[in-house]
């Protein structure tokens, strides 16, 4: 066998292998979420329960509190470990941007944000942090 043709076999069977991988990639966060748990500082806050959150695929969000809602923006970048979540929520002109990260895990959604300064690298909110945690699960 001519060794142009081995070298040429060799080529096609390593090629999916030669393929660049793509990187790691978030489970979507779109959908509609209820508010399990919020954590403020290191600090249970009970004033969110039943709130709920909508992240539409278009990176629109709402937030139902009872009857009042707020709307927003959002961004992700699922490629990064962890994967990047950036709300942006009221008016514009009084708009309140966020830098977060977050996780989907079956029907649960994690995000921690924080309320100024560097982006979380933790899903965590110590004391004395501008940190917020918000556990949520998936809407029936």
């Amino acid at each position: 066998m001519p060794t142009s043709l081995v070298v040429g076999l060799a080529l096609v069977v390593a090629a999916p292998a030669l393929k660049e991988r793509p990187g790691p990639d978030a489970a979507s966060p779109v959908g509609r979420w209820v508010i399990d748990s919020v954590t403020v500082a290191g600090q249970v806050d009970k004033t969110a329960d039943g709130t709920t959150i909508e992240l539409t695929a278009d990176g629109k969000l709402t937030f139902q509190f009872g009857a009042m809602e707020v709307a927003g923006t959002y961004k992700t970048n699922p490629r990064t470990v962890p994967a990047q979540f950036d709300p942006t929520v009221g008016a514009a002109g009084a708009s309140f941007p966020l830098l977060g990260i977050y996780k989907v895990e079956k029907d649960a959604l994690t995000l921690c944000l924080v309320l100024g300064g560097n982006r979380p690298t933790a899903f965590e909110a110590p004391a004395a942090s501008n940190t917020l945690l918000l556990i949520l699960k998936r809407a029936k």
